[in-house]
């Protein structure tokens, strides 16, 4: 990728601090390597809605919880013993498939492992 500075450019930077100037110059580098990388992120992310949804799910989840334990009771006796073992099941289930999630590719390049080093 190309890029060029103006002269107004050299003479901000020239007026900073030097620990300002090193995180610079690394980010360029990153940015030369990989200009994709997330650490260069410029533009705001909303967090939000992202938080607003997690909420709400945890929120229907709750309720599908307790309305899905009360439907599988023992109708005579009230006993939760089967659908515990159920949701037991379903727990170890989770749990290997967990097992089984590896990183993101962007997490594994050689530049973001190189960056993550310094």
């Amino acid at each position: 990728m190309n890029s060029a500075t103006l002269p107004s450019f050299w003479s901000a930077y020239a007026r900073l601090d030097e620990s300002i100037k090193r995180s610079a110059r690394k980010a360029c580098r990153l940015w030369a390597e990989n200009p994709f990388h997330p650490s260069l992120l410029t533009y705001p992310t909303p967090e939000g809605t992202p938080n607003g949804l997690l909420l709400l799910m945890g929120q229907i989840s709750g309720i599908a919880f307790i309305l899905g334990m009360d439907s599988f009771k023992s109708p005579d006796t009230g006993s939760m013993t089967q659908p515990l073992v159920v949701l037991i099941g379903l727990m170890v289930i989770g749990l290997l498939l967990c097992t089984r999630l590896r990183e993101a590719k962007t997490l594994t390049t050689a530049g973001a492992t190189e960056t993550l080093r310094h």
